[in-house]
C-alpha cells in the first residue's frame, strides 16, 4: 500500500487484498486461469508466431464475460478493476503481485462531454463535470478526495469549459434588495430622460433617503455607468 493514499483509497485497497486473498477469488481465479488457457492454447494451435495474437478475439470476451460478473459481484468497479484481475490470470501464483493504482478510489472525476463519455443521456452542457463516488465512501474520504484530485483532475476540466464558454459565473458580488430597487429605478428614470439632480430627488423621496443615505446627482451618474457596464460584461 502506498504511503501518499488518501482514506477512500486505503479502504478499497484494504477490501481488495482481502478478496482476493479469499476462497472466493482463488476458486475464481483457478478456475477462469485454466478455462482462459485452454482458449488460448485452442487458438494458437497451428498458428504462425505472428498470427498468435489474434488468440485474443477469441478467448478475451469470453474472459471479459467472467471478469465483468465477478467485479459486479463484489461491488468493484469494472472498468478500473478489470486489468488488474486479467493480469493476474496470467500468474499462478499471485502473493502480493496485485499492486492498485491512484485510479483505484471510491470517486473519480468524469468529464462528461468527452467522446468516450456519450453514454450519458441526461443534458449535462451546463454542468459537464461530475464526481462519481461509491455508496461505501463517507463524507470526511470525499471530502478528501476532491481536496486531493481539486488541483491536478477537477481545475483543469474547468479551466479548459471556462476558456471555450467565457460565461461571468461568479464575476459578480451579492447585491441587497434596496440596492437592486434603488438602481432599478434610477436606470428606468434615465432612459425617460431625467437628469441626474432630477433622478436623485426622485430615489432620495421614493426610499426616504436621509443624512449618510442621501445620494447626489455625481453618484447617480456612476451608479448608471456601472450598471451599463454590468450589463456589458454579460
Amino acid at each position: 500500500m502506498k504511503k501518499d493514499q488518501s482514506k477512500s483509497q486505503k479502504k478499497l485497497a484494504n477490501y481488495f487484498s482481502a478478496l482476493i486473498e479469499s476462497d472466493k477469488f482463488r476458486d475464481f481465479h483457478k478456475k477462469t486461469r485454466q478455462e482462459m488457457l485452454d482458449l488460448r492454447a485452442n487458438k494458437q494451435e497451428g498458428l504462425a508466431y505472428k498470427e498468435r495474437k489474434k488468440y485474443l478475439e477469441s478467448y478475451l470476451p469470453t474472459i471479459v464475460k467472467k471478469i465483468r460478473a465477478f467485479c459486479g459481484e463484489n461491488g468493484l468497479n469494472y472498468p478500473d478493476f478489470f486489468p488488474l484481475i486479467l493480469q493476474s490470470l496470467e500468474l499462478e501464483s499471485l502473493n502480493d503481485s496485485i499492486v492498485l493504482s491512484e485510479c483505484h478510489d471510491l470517486a473519480r472525476v468524469k468529464d462528461l462531454l468527452e467522446p468516450g463519455n456519450a453514454f450519458y443521456r441526461d443534458d449535462v452542457s451546463d454542468m459537464p463535470i461530475s464526481i462519481h463516488f461509491s455508496p461505501y465512501i463517507s463524507e470526511n474520504e470525499l471530502v478528501e478526495f476532491i481536496k486531493k484530485n481539486y488541483s491536478s483532475h477537477i481545475k483543469p476540466i474547468q479551466e479548459k469549459y471556462r476558456r471555450e464558454r467565457k460565461f461571468k459565473i461568479g464575476k459578480f458580488s451579492g447585491r441587497n434588495s434596496f440596492v437592486i430597487a434603488r438602481n432599478k429605478l434610477i436606470m428606468q428614470l434615465h432612459e425617460k430622460g431625467k437628469t441626474g439632480s432630477e433622478i436623485a430627488d426622485i430615489v432620495n423621496e421614493k426610499f426616504k433617503l436621509k443624512d449618510d443615505r442621501l445620494i447626489v446627482y455625481n453618484y447617480v451618474n456612476q451608479i448608471i455607468k456601472l450598471e451599463k457596464e454590468r450589463k456589458k460584461q454579460l
